[in-house]
């Protein structure tokens, strides 16, 4: 599709040649750059869903604003990966976004998952953020953000009760009141 002329699009089997009806693809209403590179950042939207090419995982756009740019850690590349590390920022477009939060039911189910480190950016870990990690036993968070209404042992519902959470040593006293019942190191 272009600013003034509807596109199309359609799905067909290899094997038997059978096609699917072909979709209208709306005007854009937007002009056509044929000359200029795009905007690298304000290209993504708040709410949309990216791929880090570095580690395969997915992240949603929080923020997108001038030189503001944060996303969340909405999905890993696959539930049977062993051990992740929730990077410090991601690069996207040739902007660097911070990784800010760890969303709901973001590891929910990864079962194979033993090691996680969280990066140094992250301010909110949201409930059942690792819902049912039965096999987690580590993590290491490496931020100093996090607050009692950011993040608390809700959180890590259904892991392995012997799971520990490393913790920087100046934090160490406010996060072993945050994660309250949970092995904090």
């Amino acid at each position: 599709a272009t600013e003034s002329t509807e596109g199309s699009s359609h799905e067909e089997c290899s094997v038997c040649g059978y096609q699917k009806a072909a979709v209208v693809i709306p005007v854009t209403g937007k002009e056509e750059t044929t000359n200029e590179q795009p905007s690298n950042t304000n290209t993504l939207t708040v709410g949309q869903v990216v791929v880090n090419k570095a580690d395969g995982s997915f992240y949603t756009i929080k923020k997108n604003a001038g030189k503001v740019h944060e996303v969340e850690y909405k999905a890993p590349k696959n539930k049977k990966q062993t051990k992740i590390a929730v990077p410090d920022s991601i690069k996207i477009n040739g902007a660097t976004y911070k990784v800010t939060s760890i969303g709901a039911k973001a590891f929910n189910g990864s079962k194979k998952l033993t090691k996680v480190t969280v990066g140094a950016n992250i301010k909110k870990i949201s409930n059942n953020a690792f819902f049912k990690c039965k096999s987690l036993k580590m993590v290491t968070i490496k931020s100093m953000l996090l607050t009692k209404k950011t993040a608390n042992k809700k959180a890590f519902k259904g892991v392995n009760k012997k799971m520990v959470i490393k913790v920087p040593k100046k934090v160490k006293k406010a996060y072993v009141k945050m994660f309250k019942g949970l092995k904090v190191k």
